[in-house]
Protein backbone atom coordinates (compact mmCIF):
# COMPACT_ATOMS: atom_id res chain seq x y z
CA UNK A 1 0.00 0.00 0.00
CA UNK A 2 1.45 3.37 -1.18
CA UNK A 3 1.82 6.04 1.45
CA UNK A 4 1.28 9.75 1.13
CA UNK A 5 4.26 11.53 1.22
CA UNK A 6 3.94 15.10 2.66
CA UNK A 7 4.63 18.21 0.60
CA UNK A 8 8.20 19.74 1.98
CA UNK A 9 7.19 22.60 4.00
CA UNK A 10 8.79 26.01 3.68
CA UNK A 11 11.00 27.08 6.31
CA UNK A 12 9.87 29.87 8.59
CA UNK A 13 11.92 33.15 9.48
CA UNK A 14 11.30 34.67 12.32
CA UNK A 15 13.03 38.28 12.57
CA UNK A 16 13.42 40.05 16.12
CA UNK A 17 11.50 43.15 16.98
CA UNK A 18 14.65 45.17 16.27
CA UNK A 19 15.06 43.91 12.95
CA UNK A 20 11.49 44.46 12.11
CA UNK A 21 11.75 48.40 13.46
CA UNK A 22 14.45 48.58 11.00
CA UNK A 23 12.68 47.30 7.85
CA UNK A 24 9.91 49.81 8.36
CA UNK A 25 12.15 52.96 9.39
CA UNK A 26 13.62 52.66 5.48
CA UNK A 27 12.63 56.09 3.42
CA UNK A 28 9.57 55.84 1.94
CA UNK A 29 10.88 58.14 -0.91
CA UNK A 30 14.29 56.76 -0.82
CA UNK A 31 12.50 53.23 -1.72
CA UNK A 32 10.47 54.17 -3.99
CA UNK A 33 13.43 56.10 -6.22
CA UNK A 34 15.35 53.14 -5.95
CA UNK A 35 12.27 50.50 -7.22
CA UNK A 36 12.53 53.44 -10.27
CA UNK A 37 9.54 55.96 -9.55
CA UNK A 38 10.45 59.33 -10.20
CA UNK A 39 8.60 61.33 -7.76
CA UNK A 40 7.16 64.83 -7.85
CA UNK A 41 6.45 67.11 -4.09
CA UNK A 42 2.49 67.39 -4.35
CA UNK A 43 0.63 70.49 -2.27
CA UNK A 44 0.82 69.44 1.45
CA UNK A 45 3.35 66.77 2.72
CA UNK A 46 2.75 63.94 0.10
CA UNK A 47 5.24 62.78 -2.81
CA UNK A 48 3.62 62.10 -6.24
CA UNK A 49 5.09 58.81 -8.40
CA UNK A 50 4.72 60.30 -11.73
CA UNK A 51 2.91 57.10 -14.59
CA UNK A 52 2.47 54.85 -11.52
CA UNK A 53 -1.32 54.55 -11.56
CA UNK A 54 -1.51 57.10 -8.34
CA UNK A 55 0.54 56.11 -6.22
CA UNK A 56 1.02 58.79 -3.25
CA UNK A 57 4.10 58.80 -0.56
CA UNK A 58 3.50 60.25 3.00
CA UNK A 59 7.27 60.87 4.08
CA UNK A 60 6.06 62.25 7.58
CA UNK A 61 3.89 59.23 8.58
CA UNK A 62 6.59 56.73 6.21
CA UNK A 63 3.30 54.97 4.68
CA UNK A 64 1.74 55.33 1.09
CA UNK A 65 -1.32 54.94 -1.04
CA UNK A 66 -2.22 53.63 -4.24
CA UNK A 67 -5.18 55.36 -5.87
CA UNK A 68 -5.91 52.77 -8.66
CA UNK A 69 -5.45 49.46 -6.59
CA UNK A 70 -6.40 51.33 -3.22
CA UNK A 71 -3.87 49.50 -1.62
CA UNK A 72 -1.49 51.06 1.06
CA UNK A 73 0.32 50.09 4.66
CA UNK A 74 4.52 50.89 5.19
CA UNK A 75 7.82 50.25 3.85
CA UNK A 76 7.00 46.05 4.28
CA UNK A 77 3.84 46.36 2.23
CA UNK A 78 5.17 48.43 -0.73
CA UNK A 79 7.89 46.00 -1.63
CA UNK A 80 4.97 42.94 -1.55
CA UNK A 81 3.31 45.30 -4.05
CA UNK A 82 5.46 46.50 -6.22
CA UNK A 83 7.71 43.79 -6.19
CA UNK A 84 5.31 40.95 -6.24
CA UNK A 85 6.72 39.04 -3.13
CA UNK A 86 5.72 37.69 0.41
CA UNK A 87 6.20 38.66 3.44
CA UNK A 88 9.12 37.35 4.49
CA UNK A 89 10.79 37.81 1.62
CA UNK A 90 10.15 41.71 1.57
CA UNK A 91 11.18 41.41 5.04
CA UNK A 92 15.01 40.16 3.81
CA UNK A 93 14.82 42.52 1.03
CA UNK A 94 14.53 45.95 2.94
CA UNK A 95 16.96 44.52 5.67
CA UNK A 96 19.29 43.75 2.88
CA UNK A 97 19.32 47.77 1.79
CA UNK A 98 21.92 48.82 4.16
CA UNK A 99 22.46 52.28 1.68
CA UNK A 100 19.09 53.69 2.19
CA UNK A 101 18.37 56.51 4.55
CA UNK A 102 16.40 56.44 7.50
CA UNK A 103 12.44 57.71 7.44
CA UNK A 104 12.16 61.43 8.19
CA UNK A 105 9.13 60.68 10.55
CA UNK A 106 7.76 63.95 11.70
CA UNK A 107 4.70 63.75 14.64
CA UNK A 108 1.54 65.02 13.44
CA UNK A 109 0.83 68.21 15.09
CA UNK A 110 -3.08 69.01 14.57
CA UNK A 111 -4.21 72.41 13.49
CA UNK A 112 -5.47 74.93 15.94
CA UNK A 113 -9.41 74.62 16.23
CA UNK A 114 -11.39 77.15 14.73
CA UNK A 115 -13.84 78.92 16.73
CA UNK A 116 -17.73 78.51 14.86
CA UNK A 117 -19.35 81.98 13.96
CA UNK A 118 -22.40 81.26 12.13
CA UNK A 119 -23.32 83.16 9.31
CA UNK A 120 -25.16 86.80 9.80
CA UNK A 121 -28.53 86.23 10.32
CA UNK A 122 -30.74 87.87 7.72
CA UNK A 123 -34.10 90.14 9.07
CA UNK A 124 -36.18 87.35 7.32
CA UNK A 125 -36.35 83.65 5.90
CA UNK A 126 -38.29 84.25 2.78
CA UNK A 127 -35.47 83.07 0.29
CA UNK A 128 -34.57 80.19 2.56
CA UNK A 129 -38.15 79.62 2.68
CA UNK A 130 -38.87 79.62 -1.05
CA UNK A 131 -35.73 77.62 -1.79
CA UNK A 132 -36.53 74.83 0.24
CA UNK A 133 -40.43 74.95 -0.71
CA UNK A 134 -40.44 75.27 -3.88
CA UNK A 135 -37.20 74.56 -5.62
CA UNK A 136 -36.27 71.32 -3.58
CA UNK A 137 -39.89 70.55 -2.91
CA UNK A 138 -39.72 70.61 0.94
CA UNK A 139 -42.70 70.84 3.02
CA UNK A 140 -43.80 74.27 3.92
CA UNK A 141 -44.79 73.18 7.51
CA UNK A 142 -41.40 70.83 8.05
CA UNK A 143 -39.50 74.21 6.94
CA UNK A 144 -41.43 76.52 9.27
CA UNK A 145 -41.27 74.43 12.34
CA UNK A 146 -37.37 74.03 11.73
CA UNK A 147 -37.32 77.93 11.48
CA UNK A 148 -39.31 78.11 14.55
CA UNK A 149 -36.38 75.92 16.66
CA UNK A 150 -33.77 78.21 15.48
CA UNK A 151 -31.75 75.34 14.19
CA UNK A 152 -32.63 76.55 10.60
CA UNK A 153 -32.68 80.22 9.18
CA UNK A 154 -31.58 82.02 6.52
CA UNK A 155 -28.15 83.78 6.53
CA UNK A 156 -25.40 85.49 4.57
CA UNK A 157 -21.99 84.49 4.20
CA UNK A 158 -18.99 86.00 2.13
CA UNK A 159 -17.71 83.66 -0.55
CA UNK A 160 -14.25 84.38 -1.38
CA UNK A 161 -14.06 82.06 -4.58
CA UNK A 162 -16.80 84.24 -6.02
CA UNK A 163 -15.73 87.77 -3.87
CA UNK A 164 -19.53 88.38 -3.29
CA UNK A 165 -21.78 87.88 -0.49
CA UNK A 166 -24.64 85.12 -0.85
CA UNK A 167 -27.88 83.91 0.60
CA UNK A 168 -28.06 80.86 1.86
CA UNK A 169 -29.44 78.34 4.40
CA UNK A 170 -27.84 77.60 7.65
CA UNK A 171 -28.77 74.24 8.83
CA UNK A 172 -27.46 74.56 12.86
CA UNK A 173 -26.61 71.60 14.75
CA UNK A 174 -25.88 72.57 18.50
CA UNK A 175 -23.30 70.72 21.37
CA UNK A 176 -24.56 69.28 24.22
CA UNK A 177 -25.35 72.16 25.93
CA UNK A 178 -27.61 73.61 23.53
CA UNK A 179 -24.94 75.74 21.77
CA UNK A 180 -24.34 76.10 18.56
CA UNK A 181 -21.61 73.62 17.60
CA UNK A 182 -22.08 72.87 13.79
CA UNK A 183 -23.03 74.65 10.52
CA UNK A 184 -24.05 73.37 7.15
CA UNK A 185 -24.51 75.80 4.52
CA UNK A 186 -26.36 75.94 1.14
CA UNK A 187 -26.50 78.62 -1.09
CA UNK A 188 -30.04 79.25 -2.57
CA UNK A 189 -29.23 80.72 -5.88
CA UNK A 190 -29.47 78.87 -8.61
CA UNK A 191 -25.76 79.56 -9.77
CA UNK A 192 -24.33 78.92 -6.16
CA UNK A 193 -21.49 76.85 -5.22
CA UNK A 194 -21.82 76.94 -1.48
CA UNK A 195 -22.51 73.64 -0.25
CA UNK A 196 -20.19 72.74 2.67
CA UNK A 197 -20.02 73.30 5.97
CA UNK A 198 -19.00 76.99 7.59
CA UNK A 199 -15.28 77.08 8.96
CA UNK A 200 -15.11 75.98 12.68
CA UNK A 201 -18.03 72.66 12.15
CA UNK A 202 -17.80 70.31 14.46
CA UNK A 203 -19.09 67.38 13.19
CA UNK A 204 -20.04 65.61 16.44
CA UNK A 205 -22.55 68.05 16.39
CA UNK A 206 -24.75 67.42 13.18
CA UNK A 207 -27.85 68.66 12.29
CA UNK A 208 -30.57 66.82 14.02
CA UNK A 209 -34.52 66.72 13.92
CA UNK A 210 -35.67 65.63 17.21
CA UNK A 211 -38.77 62.92 17.31
CA UNK A 212 -41.07 61.24 19.57
CA UNK A 213 -40.25 57.54 19.39
CA UNK A 214 -37.12 55.27 19.26
CA UNK A 215 -36.95 55.35 15.53
CA UNK A 216 -33.51 56.94 14.22
CA UNK A 217 -33.15 57.91 10.72
CA UNK A 218 -29.22 58.70 9.59
CA UNK A 219 -29.29 60.84 6.84
CA UNK A 220 -26.18 62.67 4.84
CA UNK A 221 -27.08 65.94 4.36
CA UNK A 222 -29.82 68.18 6.46
CA UNK A 223 -31.65 68.79 3.31
CA UNK A 224 -32.08 65.00 2.89
CA UNK A 225 -33.49 64.69 6.45
CA UNK A 226 -35.67 67.58 5.63
CA UNK A 227 -37.02 65.62 2.19
CA UNK A 228 -37.01 62.38 4.65
CA UNK A 229 -39.93 63.85 7.09
CA UNK A 230 -41.58 65.31 3.68
CA UNK A 231 -42.27 61.96 2.40
CA UNK A 232 -42.81 60.39 5.93
CA UNK A 233 -46.14 63.03 5.58
CA UNK A 234 -46.66 63.04 1.65
CA UNK A 235 -47.77 58.77 2.67
CA UNK A 236 -49.82 59.73 5.61
CA UNK A 237 -47.43 59.04 8.32
CA UNK A 238 -46.27 61.41 11.33
CA UNK A 239 -43.34 62.86 10.62
CA UNK A 240 -43.17 64.26 13.93
CA UNK A 241 -42.60 61.18 15.65
CA UNK A 242 -39.35 59.45 14.26
CA UNK A 243 -35.51 61.32 15.01
CA UNK A 244 -33.29 62.35 11.74
CA UNK A 245 -29.82 62.82 12.01
CA UNK A 246 -27.30 63.37 9.57
CA UNK A 247 -24.00 61.86 9.80
CA UNK A 248 -21.06 62.76 6.98
CA UNK A 249 -19.70 59.80 5.34
CA UNK A 250 -16.25 61.49 6.25
CA UNK A 251 -17.04 61.79 9.69
CA UNK A 252 -14.95 58.52 11.45
CA UNK A 253 -15.79 59.26 15.05
CA UNK A 254 -19.16 59.01 15.21
CA UNK A 255 -21.28 61.77 16.62
CA UNK A 256 -22.65 62.23 20.31
CA UNK A 257 -25.54 59.67 21.00
CA UNK A 258 -29.56 61.03 20.58
CA UNK A 259 -30.90 61.28 24.07
CA UNK A 260 -34.46 62.33 22.12
CA UNK A 261 -37.29 62.58 24.37
CA UNK A 262 -37.22 59.78 27.23
CA UNK A 263 -33.28 59.67 28.28
CA UNK A 264 -32.05 56.15 28.45
CA UNK A 265 -34.22 55.23 25.76
CA UNK A 266 -32.45 53.13 23.07
CA UNK A 267 -32.92 53.97 19.47
CA UNK A 268 -33.11 51.39 16.38
CA UNK A 269 -31.00 53.31 13.71
CA UNK A 270 -32.28 53.20 10.35
CA UNK A 271 -30.54 54.23 7.16
CA UNK A 272 -32.88 56.55 4.74
CA UNK A 273 -32.47 54.00 2.14
CA UNK A 274 -34.92 51.68 3.72
CA UNK A 275 -38.70 51.98 3.25
CA UNK A 276 -39.97 54.59 5.50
Amino acid sequence: MATATRAPTRPRYEFTDEQMAAARNLSILALAEQEGFELEKESGKAYKAKHSGGLTLFPATNTWYCHTSEHSGDTIKFIQEYRNVNFVDAVKHLLEQTNLPAAERRDYVPPPKKELVLPYRSSDNSAAYAYLTKTRGIDPDIVSRMMRRGTLYQGRYYDKAAAKYETVCAFVGLSDEGKPGYCAMRGVAPDSKIKRDKSGADKRFAFYMEGECTRLFVLEAPIEALAHATLTKLIGKDWTQDHRLQIRRDVHAGPRPVSGKAPGNRHHCVRAEQRL
